[in-house]
């Protein structure tokens, strides 16, 4: 997900690896509990890497939509723990016969919403890396009133492109824990030294 590219062609389905420093910001402030956790677009793995060198003790579940991604996602994750599938057309329970007990992902902008709310179905603790500017939407805001994140904003612009460019947009990690509330916190991230 990244607004860098007004005026430049779109990545392929909405593809933005995140950095690993984003996610490590997440981690050293949030407590999240064990595994599994699942990635449900987690393109060439950098969410679960991240991850994993600070829980190593994990096991992750991994989906994306392009088949080209699995590969990678078997060797990071094990075969039977590895698919590639439409997350919002799927049951995550019957293919992996366990659920997750944390959702994490970088998901598609445009279908974010939808993201989420699929994923607080399952009864995980959920973790969205967003725009921060995702809060501010008449449309989503009756979902907001009755399902309030907590809000990690990212100290500094990530890059999503290899040329390390940022965009004019701020970040946040939006968290949602098992029972909805009305308010939820907001926190500014520490980069990882």
């Amino acid at each position: 997900m990244s607004a860098t590219n007004r005026g430049r062609e779109r990545n392929v389905a909405d593809a933005y690896m995140t950095p690993e420093w984003a996610v490590q910001s997440l981690l050293r402030e949030c407590e999240l509990p064990g595994g599994p956790w699942f990635d449900p677009c987690a393109g060439d793995g950098a969410i679960i890497r991240a991850v994993r060198a600070m829980r190593p003790d994990l096991n992750f579940l991994a989906a994306d939509i392009r088949p080209e991604c699995y590969p990678a996602l078997r060797a990071l994750c094990g075969p039977g723990d590895a698919v590639t599938t439409d997350f919002l057309e799927w049951e995550p329970l019957y293919v992996f016969g366990r659920r997750p007990r944390v959702i994490i992902t970088n998901p598609p902008y445009s279908l974010a919403l939808e993201f989420i709310k699929a994923s607080l179905g399952y009864g995980a603790v959920v973790a969205m890396l967003l725009r921060l500017p995702f809060l501010a939407s008449q449309k989503r805001a009756p979902f907001f009133r009755d399902n309030c994140p907590d809000v990690y904003v990212l100290p500094k612009r990530p890059s999503f492109l290899p040329d390390g460019k940022t965009d004019a947009t701020d970040y946040a990690w939006f968290v949602w824990d098992t029972v909805p509330k009305r308010s939820g916190r907001v926190q500014v991230l520490e980069v990882p030294r």
